[in-house]
């Protein structure tokens, strides 16, 4: 690989492979040859952007850059800050995301950042359903009739199961009692699947040879059970980000299940709907909007 062009440039967006080695090669190389303003944004879906620009001479020109999939349709980017990233350049990232029509929000350098975070914690609720013996067509569709665009293991075949797996496994290096890395998911990674599902001459199906490898117990769930087991899973993970600071205000985090994830537009925001439905206060033991949603924040 050549860097013959890039020497102008005034910022490159990464995308590479998830690995650490592999990006900061990149980056060490693209500092030697760009010039000393150029910016460099990682697509990074959860990997550490201050370790990523550890070994540059100049770590404040290194910023996250996350969009997600499909790029076309969801217009979110994740602006990851460092406590080395300076401010012109956060300025300049979000000058970006607003003229490539991408609504950005500012997130901490933290694993998984916002939207991955959310979305790990939605599968683990997902997971936790079918590892316990929930039938694996009736978990996607009762998470599918919430609204979304797209059925979870849909979107987990345009995604890819691996690097569902990669970000599971980076969340479980820093939370391992919140995110323990699923064997049903690892077998069907290692048989090198795309997709959990099927098509077959009655429609959409799951795969049977996932099916077969993946641990079952035989409880059995309603389609409401299941969507409260989810929700609150995804109402506990919410509250850790929220104390960490990972985002500013639950806003944030609506922006970004909206915008990142498909949360139906018509529902609101997913805090507000953890309130309404009272799963936010049997989940965390408080609301997340306790003078209400329009409520003006402090």
């Amino acid at each position: 690989m050549t860097y013959d062009g890039f020497q102008d440039c005034d910022f490159i967006i990464e995308g590479v492979f998830e690995e650490m080695g592999i990006k900061q090669k990149i980056f060490g190389e693209l500092e030697a040859v760009c010039k000393p303003e150029c910016l460099f944004l990682t697509n990074t879906s959860s990997l550490d952007v201050a370790e990523m620009g550890k070994n540059l001479k100049d770590p404040c020109r290194v910023v996250g850059f996350h969009f997600f999939n499909p790029i076309a349709m969801l217009p979110l980017v994740e602006i990851i800050r460092t406590d080395k990233t300076s401010d012109v350049t956060l300025a300049t990232a979000f000058d970006i995301a607003k003229k490539i029509k991408k609504t950005p929000v500012l997130v901490k350098n933290a694993a998984g950042f916002l939207v991955n975070r959310i979305l790990l914690a939605w599968n683990d609720g997902i997971f936790k359903c079918i590892d316990e013996g929930a039938d694996f067509m009736q978990v996607d569709n009762a998470i599918h009739d919430l609204g979304y665009p797209m059925s979870p293991f849909t979107l987990a075949g345009l995604v890819g199961p691996a690097i569902a797996l990669h970000v599971q496994e980076t969340l479980n290096k820093s939370w391992p009692d919140r995110f323990p890395v699923s064997a049903g998911l690892k077998n069907l990674v290692a048989k090198g699947k795309k997709s959990l599902l099927v098509f077959t001459d009655k429609g959409v199906d799951i795969d049977p040879e996932i099916k077969a490898g993946w641990p079952q117990g035989n409880k059995k769930f309603t389609d409401d059970e299941i969507r409260e087991v989810v929700l609150s899973r995804v109402a506990v993970e919410i509250r850790h980000i929220l104390d960490e600071g990972v985002v500013a205000s639950p806003k944030d985090v609506d922006t970004g299940v909206i915008m990142g994830a498909g949360w139906p537009f018509f529902m609101g925001g997913i805090t507000p709907y953890l309130d309404y439905k009272g799963i936010s206060e049997k989940a965390t033991g408080k609301k997340f909007h306790p003078n209400g949603f329009l409520a003006i924040e402090k």
